[in-house]
């Protein structure tokens, strides 16, 4: 069975509601939405995909404190420890920087969450899964 971690925190109004479309098929979706859940998870599980937000919390701030572009450092920690489970950046930011350093850490896909279906969103990362 496909594993996926979704790392996203805006867990009702978008994660609920695109997650459906991959379970519809058999896919096994986690969720994290914090950078310090993410890594939990990874300690104990194997995943063959990660769709990771770029604005998240990092789960050690107080819920008020929010820094933007957590997600590139959850990335550059995961590509530290090694982790080789392809990355599927999916967010809002369309900075031009960020996204040139996404794909330098080997981000195999990134896609702007305003404007994808949750078809779409799960056609992409078919095309990740099937390019390991």
């Amino acid at each position: 069975m496909t594993s996926i971690l979704w790392i996203e925190d805006d867990v009702y109004s978008l994660f609920e509601p695109m997650m459906h479309e991959f379970l519809k098929v058999g896919y096994k979706v986690s969720s994290a939405t914090n950078k310090k859940e993410a890594l939990n998870l990874l300690e104990n599980n194997s995943f063959d995909l990660i769709i990771l937000d770029i604005l998240l919390p990092s789960g050690d701030a107080q819920p008020s404190e929010f820094r933007q572009f957590v997600g590139m450092d959850l990335l550059e920690e995961l590509v530290a420890r090694g982790i080789k489970t392809p990355v599927m950046i999916f967010s809002i930011v369309t900075d031009k920087e960020i996204i040139e350093k996404a794909n330098k850490l080997g981000v195999k896909d990134f896609i702007n969450k305003g404007h994808i279906t949750p078809r779409e969103l799960k056609d992409y990362a078919d095309r990740c899964l099937n390019a390991r």
